[in-house]
């Protein structure tokens, strides 16, 4: 039986389960990207848990070539499209930037695939990516309400995000930085307010 893995906490490029048309390459900084991608290669990673549900898709990718398209699917490379993210040159093959996109609907267990589109040259290298669920909803039940704020000042009063599962620390970062602060109960709150 494999192991799920949270879909809501980085994933590296290279830890792939199964590739086309791709391969693991060094970075300048001596760690590794997923590259020398072409129009049709793609990744399979596989048991990602998304839980109640993701929102969105951020990648972290560089590229100096025409622009491209990363489609996320469910399964395999014909499977259901969840999104897809348009990748435009950044100046360079270790030039990374983070791309978001939306995502259609997707919960639970599922293999994603990350199909490749593009020119006939090398697109783009991918670091990393991580999925989003609902900005706000922090304690994952599908809506943003005054639960949700509580349990985000909760946390940012006792310091203690262990409270939170993956997704719902994802949720709570509402802001979208990577810290959990009063920035992010405060655009919980003005949610709320209508502002």
């Amino acid at each position: 039986m494999r192991m799920k893995k949270s879909a809501f906490v980085m994933q590296q490029a290279e830890a792939y389960s199964f590739v086309s048309d791709a391969q693991i390459e060094r970075k300048d900084d001596g760690t590794a990207n997923l590259g020398f991608i072409r129009d049709g290669s793609y990744a399979v990673y596989r048991t990602l848990d998304f839980a109640s549900g993701a929102a969105g898709f951020s990648v972290q990718e560089a590229s100096n070539t025409e622009s491209g398209t990363i489609e996320i699917r469910i399964g395999s490379p014909t499977g259901k499209l969840l999104g897809s993210c348009e990748i435009p040159n950044t100046g360079g093959w270790q030039e990374y930037e983070t791309f978001t996109c939306k995502l259609g609907d997707v919960s639970d267990v599922q293999d994603i695939c990350l199909v490749f589109k593009g020119g006939s040259d090398y697109l783009l290298n991918v670091d990393s990516f991580v999925f989003t669920g609902i900005k706000g909803d922090a304690n994952c039940d599908g809506q943003i309400d005054a639960r949700d704020l509580t349990l985000a000042k909760r946390v940012m009063l006792i310091g203690d995000e262990s409270i939170l599962t993956p997704l719902g620390r994802s949720n709570a970062d509402y802001d979208g930085n990577g810290d959990l602060n009063a920035a992010d109960a405060k655009g919980i709150r003005d949610y709320l307010l209508g502002k």
